[in-house]
């Protein structure tokens, strides 16, 4: 974890910072990081108490943005945290079912041997 951890931890205490606050389109920071394969900053969001099963307006997790830009240790971390492996977006898609459709193979071969289902 980052030196500056305990830092932006007490920052985000003292000041009473929405980890989960939403931006236009329901978009949280651990959306932002999930699609952007920003590992450390997802490991952050995570220990400081981020939801890892938030939705946005189009129901897409963490999950699904990381899966369907092709983030194998995005999605890897995801998963050994718990999240749901099977949402549904609003397009009726599962994470697999975004990677598939972006052939992103890698990540499609990680959940489909973890018990991800096909949507969409």
């Amino acid at each position: 974890m980052s030196p500056y951890y305990a830092s932006l931890n007490k920052l985000i205490v003292d000041r009473g910072i929405d980890l989960n606050a939403r931006a236009e389109g329901g978009w949280t920071a651990i959306h932002w990081a999930a699609r952007n394969g920003a590992m450390t900053a997802l490991k952050m969001l995570l220990k400081l108490g981020c939801d890892p099963n938030v939705t946005n307006d189009w129901a897409d997790t963490p999950l699904h943005e990381a899966a369907a830009e092709g983030h194998l240790p995005a999605v890897k971390f995801l998963f050994e945290e718990g999240v749901k492996l099977n949402p549904v977006n609003s397009e009726r898609k599962t994470p697999l079912g975004l990677a598939e459709e972006m052939d992103h193979s890698e990540v499609a071969r990680f959940l489909r041997k973890n018990g991800g289902a096909s949507g969409g």
